[in-house]
C-alpha cells in the first residue's frame, strides 16, 4: 500500500530579470506542463553578475517521509522517493536541455539554471549547483539522501533549513575567479583585434595615399581615373566602417554568462532557522567552522 502512495510536484523558476518576459514565462509553462505545474517569477540582478536563474523542486505529500528516525517516514520514504526523484531529475533536466537546444537553434539565448533546489514542505530544503549546461548532478539523489541521514543521526544540529552543495560563498568564489578570468581574456582579445583592425586601415589609406600621389605625378588621364576611383572606394570603405560602428554602438549589450568553472562539492554550506551558516565537510564528516 505505501509503494502506491505518490507525491506531487511544482517547479518554481526564478528567472534573472534580464531574462524574464511574458514570452518566457508562457514558453516555461508549455515546455514544462508534462512534468508538472510552473510558477514563473523575476527575480533582482546586478549588471556586473553574470545571469543566474534557479529552478526549484517543490515536494508534496501527506504523509511523513523525511524523518529517516521514523519507521513509518522511513517506509514511505525507501519505498517511493528513491525511483520517484531519480525520475523526476532525469524529466526535468532533460526538458531544460531540450529547450535550450530549441532556444539556440532560433538564434535565443539560453536560459541556464545555476541552482536546483528541492523542497521537502517544511523539512529541509537541498541546493545543489548544476553542471555544464545545466546539466542535474550525476549524484543529486545521493547528496540528499546523505542530507536526509545527516539530519536524522544530529551531525548537522538542530534547526538546519536548508543546504546548499557546495556551500554558496565557496561557489561565488570560484564563480568570480571564472568571470574576471573570462573577462580579462575576453579584453585581451578585443584588444588585440582592435589593433589588428587599426594596422588593416592604415595599411589600406597608405596604398590608396601612395596611388594618388603616383596618378597626379602623371598627365595620364587614365592615372586621373583611378586616382578617383582610389578616393571613392576609400570613401565608401571609410563610410561602411563607420556605420558598422554606429550599429554595434547601438545593438543591446550581450547577456553576460558565467565561463564553466569548477569548485569543491564536498564543502557545504548549512543554513540554520535563524540564518546562520555554517561550513561541513561531506568527506571528513565534520564542521570546518
Amino acid at each position: 500500500m505505501t509503494a502506491t502512495i505518490r507525491p506531487s510536484l511544482i517547479l518554481n523558476m526564478d528567472v534573472d530579470e534580464r531574462q524574464f518576459s511574458d514570452d518566457v514565462v508562457a514558453e516555461i509553462k508549455r515546455s514544462y506542463s508534462y512534468v508538472a505545474p510552473s510558477v514563473v517569477a523575476a527575480v533582482p540582478a546586478s549588471a556586473d553578475v553574470p545571469i543566474e536563474n534557479t529552478l526549484r523542486l517543490v515536494v508534496r505529500m501527506h504523509r511523513p517521509y523525511w524523518d529517516a528516525n521514523d519507521e513509518a517516514a522511513q517506509e514511505q520514504w525507501a519505498a517511493v522517493m528513491p525511483k520517484w526523484l531519480s525520475n523526476m531529475f532525469y524529466k526535468v533536466s532533460s526538458t531544460v536541455a531540450a529547450c535550450n537546444d530549441v532556444r539556440r537553434k532560433a538564434d535565443q539565448e539560453p536560459l541556464p539554471y545555476a541552482w536546483m533546489e528541492v523542497e521537502f514542505g517544511d523539512n529541509v530544503t537541498v541546493a545543489q549547483a548544476t553542471e555544464v549546461a545545466s546539466a542535474f548532478p550525476e549524484d543529486a539523489l545521493a547528496a540528499i539522501e546523505a542530507v536526509r541521514d545527516l539530519t536524522a543521526a544530529g551531525t548537522l544540529g538542530e534547526g538546519v533549513a536548508r543546504v546548499s552543495v557546495p556551500a554558496r560563498s565557496l561557489w561565488e568564489e570560484a564563480r568570480a575567479a571564472a568571470w574576471a578570468a573570462d573577462g580579462a581574456e575576453g579584453a585581451e582579445g578585443a584588444e588585440g583585434a582592435s589593433a589588428a583592425e587599426a594596422a588593416e586601415v592604415a595599411t589600406e589609406a597608405a596604398d590608396v595615399a601612395e596611388a594618388v600621389e603616383a596618378a597626379a605625378a602623371t598627365d595620364d588621364p587614365v592615372g586621373d581615373g583611378a586616382a578617383m576611383a582610389a578616393e571613392a572606394v576609400a570613401a565608401d570603405d571609410a563610410e561602411m566602417a563607420a556605420d558598422e560602428v554606429a550599429s554595434a554602438d547601438e545593438a543591446p549589450a550581450a547577456l553576460p554568462f558565467a565561463p564553466d568553472f569548477a569548485v569543491d562539492r564536498t564543502v557545504w554550506g548549512v543554513e540554520y532557522a535563524d540564518g546562520t551558516v555554517r561550513l561541513f565537510d561531506s568527506a571528513a564528516g565534520g564542521f570546518i567552522d
